[in-house]
């Protein structure tokens, strides 16, 4: 592994070596050249849309170009996918600390609590990928692990649906969400001190400062932030600290370096919630109580209490705080760092090369009480882009006439042309093009244990009261996790998770719009992704040397396959401020265990299975730009079938059907409005034979509810026996159909600075707790009102958050496989005050 390690670090200096060499032999340029996408350099710039904005404080997302979907910097109007750009403004003005809070701003994102720190948001109903200054993070634990950092985001891109041709495909093609990072400054040094402070120990603080280092050519900046919160959940804590630089290079007016890095640590506690959830939980906060089976009858013990299912004697049924959880005294803890390069070269008016590099490691512990584990040690990734961007025109037909009316030469590109006139202009067809090779390394080591974890044993009201040894290793399947004490997991083979995976990926990749005159394109793009997969199971021997029956007799597999990738997307634009456009999008993938590596129960790997993971796109939109460009409005509707990843590295099939709109309105610097509402209709589908979908198959009160006895001994329950549902279509579980968002800002300059506020509302429909529509949380929703202020000189700001204003009793819904087994009740009313001093 050390090996491996010096092997790709060196791999990742002499490529960027390598790039610098023509960049330095350029002439220095007079003038500062923003990299592609860099707005920082340019805070004072005015942009009219109608209206007169500093680009900072602009929400709609027509008035900056993204790359970061074809590679090719293109306005929202001409991108045919449905995309929300989310600014710099926005994001202060609603404090993003959580994906969860992407439902504020963008429609179809309803994220699960995944245990009460998600990693990465969901769109569409699958978990999202991450992306960095478009390149994918990929190292996620099924949506849960370390808490996202936001130190080193500027703004965030979100797409709904799967990634182009451009970033290649994962299991995760619900959407992606790129975090365009902080850039240096040019124009001047600038500095900002911040702090948040709020009930519940919410504290947090950032230091953000740069500025050039040679003028017009070199500038830097670096952020630091650190979180040391409490929280309203009994127990739960998030401790962590951030540090994020970056330097930006212009030697010459055709050539740019960025380099950006950040190290990210973290101690913290997951939220499981309350388990043993029922209706009357959900209706009236109402906790099932009960103490697991004894032959005495007696409160469980270590001894007694089984890894697996267990029988509850019920006691009735009592009302706890919603700051009550399960697992108190669990303490999770990981490093995350990754440093990237950014270089563009412009080889003339027509070709820009780019290459762009990124480096990941990551190492998490995960270990709770009840119990469960991961550890992932470590996880490593590096991914090299380079790509060759040509934008030319091809006239056809056409004669050139000179201002006499006669003839002067056919239009063939190389002769010098007079002003022609209207009739005699040819039909010219508008190509850009995106033409490049992606490579990609990722090694995997994790070890997990969830087969060991009877959720809903434990009442808490008593939990305090008993547990179990995790040095008990006579489980079965629980064998110690190599260097790690005190933690346990199980071998690969049976649970998919636990992997030592390396994976590498060459792609080569196209894409090309074609603009047929002013009213028609025609975007198209192809892929192909030869990958290499070994996979082995790194508890393999120690499950031999336990007298574990494993079901395989190998300990290693290897294969390649060659997934293909492709889109066509036709867009008419009848007037400019209107576009339509449809998209068909095609994709393959390999099969994506919980850590982020490929699942350990592939061995030996069935090709179709595994390694061609299918997912198809459709879908209709219209997009349009009004009232002086101070109007955006967007709507889609879309029908995907798609593989969910599950618990356990298998996957099952997934449908969904939808409708999205969006609408930002900034008639002035002191006014916006966003608003959004999409309706989700998703069904998973069981292949024939079934499959293991659920941890618990009903709630714990049903057979109290329907005369069903589990077997047990007389008036006990059965909890944690697994639920292996048969083939048949089920709707997803903690999906609501319905999502509303609403923002509306509006600020009053004055003598004495500018007063402002900030609303926003979030809905959410009633959606199903489990598979089986026992338990359903109804609808719900979130005010959340701030007040600012800000100096007349901009060196002093203020904010005055009041979330959940009205003080509703919410409830967050798990990953779908503990369905019956969590729910997490969300925050009360809050507040949290933020003061930022600029220098």
């Amino acid at each position: 592994m050390a090996h491996l390690r010096r092997i790709i670090i060196s791999l990742f200096i002499g490529l960027s070596s390598l790039w610098l060499t023509p960049g330095v032999a350029q002439t220095a340029s007079p003038s500062p050249t923003p990299a592609k996408g860099d707005t920082s350099n340019q805070l004072n710039q005015v942009i009219v849309t109608g209206a007169q904005i500093p680009l900072n404080e602009a929400i709609l997302p027509t008035v900056r170009p993204t790359s970061s979907v074809f590679g090719l910097d293109q306005n929202v109007m001409d991108i045919p996918r449905n995309v929300t750009i989310i600014s710099r403004a926005q994001l202060d003005d609603i404090s993003i600390t959580d994906v969860r809070d992407f439902n504020k701003l963008t429609t179809s994102s309803y994220t699960t609590s995944n245990f009460g720190e998600p990693s990465n948001p969901s769109i569409r109903g699958q978990i999202a990928d991450i992306f960095i200054n478009g390149m994918r993070q990929g190292l996620t634990e099924a949506g849960a692990g370390l808490p996202l950092d936001f130190n080193y985001v500027e703004s965030v891109d979100i797409f709904k649906g799967p990634p182009t041709v451009l970033s290649g495909v994962s299991q995760n093609v619900g959407g992606w969400v790129n975090f365009n990072t902080k850039q240096p400054f040019f124009d001047a040094w600038h500095g900002s001190v911040s702090a948040t402070f709020g009930n519940y120990g919410v504290y947090r603080w950032t230091i953000d400062t740069g500025g050039p280092i040679i003028p017009n050519q070199l500038a830097f900046r670096v952020s630091y932030s650190g979180d040391y919160a409490d929280s309203f959940v009994e127990g739960q804590f998030f401790h962590t600290q951030s540090i994020y630089a970056a330097l930006t290079w212009t030697p010459s007016s055709n050539y740019t370096l960025q380099l950006m890095g950040d190290g990210y640590f973290a101690s913290y506690t997951q939220n499981f919630g309350y388990n043993r959830p029922t209706q009357e939980l959900i209706d009236n906060y109402k906790y099932f109580t009960g103490f697991v089976h004894t032959a005495s009858g007696q409160l469980g013990t270590a001894a007694n209490v089984s890894p697996g299912s267990n029988f509850i004697f019920p006691t009735g049924e009592e009302t706890l705080p919603l700051s009550d959880r399960l697992d108190i005294g669990d303490i999770f803890y990981g490093n995350y760092f990754w440093g990237q390069a950014i270089q563009t070269l412009e080889l003339n008016d027509s070709a820009t090369l780019v290459n762009n590099t990124l480096f990941q490691y990551k190492e998490d512990n995960l270990h709770t009480l009840v119990y469960w584990s991961e550890v992932i040690d470590p996880a490593i990734s590096f991914e090299n882009r380079t790509e060759l961007h040509l934008n030319f025109d091809v006239p056809v037909g056409g004669v050139s006439v000179a201002a006499d009316g006669k003839k002067v030469a056919d239009d063939d590109g190389k002769s010098p042309v007079p002003s022609l006139t209207s009739a005699a202009k040819p039909f010219v067809i508008g190509n850009q093009v995106n033409l490049g090779l992606d490579i990609r390394y990722q090694e995997v080591t994790a070890y997990d244990d969830f087969s060991n974890e009877p959720a809903n044993a434990w009442d808490i009201s008593r939990q305090y009261l008993y547990g179990f040894n995790p040095n008990n290793f006579s489980f079965g399947t629980a064998l110690p996790v190599p260097g790690h004490p005190g933690y346990t997991a199980t071998p690969g083979v049976l649970n998919g998770d636990t992997n030592n995976s390396r994976i590498l990926d060459i792609a080569p990749f196209y894409q090309h719009v074609l603009n047929l005159g002013e009213h028609l394109s025609i975007l198209a793009g192809v892929r192909a992704d030869i990958i290499g997969v070994t996979v082995m199971d790194p508890l393999y021997g120690e499950a031999k040397a336990y007298g574990v029956p494993l079901p395989v007799n190998t300990n290693r597999a290897d294969a390649w396959v060659v997934d293909p990738n492709f889109n066509v997307s036709p867009t008419f634009k009848p007037w400019k401020w209107l576009s339509l456009y449809f998209t068909y999008n095609y994709s393959e993938s390999i099969a994506s265990g919980d850590s982020g590596g490929f699942p350990g129960n592939a061995i030996p790997i069935p090709i179709k299975g595994d390694l061609k993971q299918v997912s198809e796109l459709y879908e209709i939109g219209a997009k349009a730009t009004l009232l002086q460009d101070t109007l955006f409005i967007n709507a889609a509707l879309f029908n995907q079938s798609r593989n969910l990843p599950q618990i356990g590295g298998s996957t099952i099939r997934d449908k969904t059907q939808g409708f999205e709109i969006e609408a930002d309105y900034q008639p002035s610097r002191n006014f916006y409005l966003s608003a959004g509402y999409s309706y989700l209709n998703s069904f998973e589908f069981v292949p024939r034979g079934g499959t293991f979908l659920a941890k618990q198959q009903y709630p714990i009160n049903f057979s109290q509810q329907n005369g069903v006895l589990f077997g047990g001994p007389a008036g006990s329950v059965a909890v944690d026996t697994g639920y292996f549902a048969p083939e048949g279509a089920y709707r997803q579980p903690g999906l609501p159909s319905h999502l509303f968002n609403f923002l509306a800002k509006y600020q009053v300059p004055t003598n004495y600075g500018t007063f402002g506020a900030v609303l926003g509302v979030n809905v959410t429909g009633p959606y199903f707790l489990d598979y089986n529509g026992y338990i359903v949380v109804p609808w719900q929703y979130e005010m959340d009102l701030s007040f600012l202020y800000k100096s007349k000189n901009d060196r002093f700001e203020a904010k005055l958050a009041l979330l959940n204003l009205t003080d509703q009793k919410n409830w967050s819904p798990p990953n779908p496989f503990y369905g019956n087994d969590s729910v997490v009740a969300e925050w009360p009313f809050h507040v949290e005050a933020t003061i930022t001093f600029k220098f």
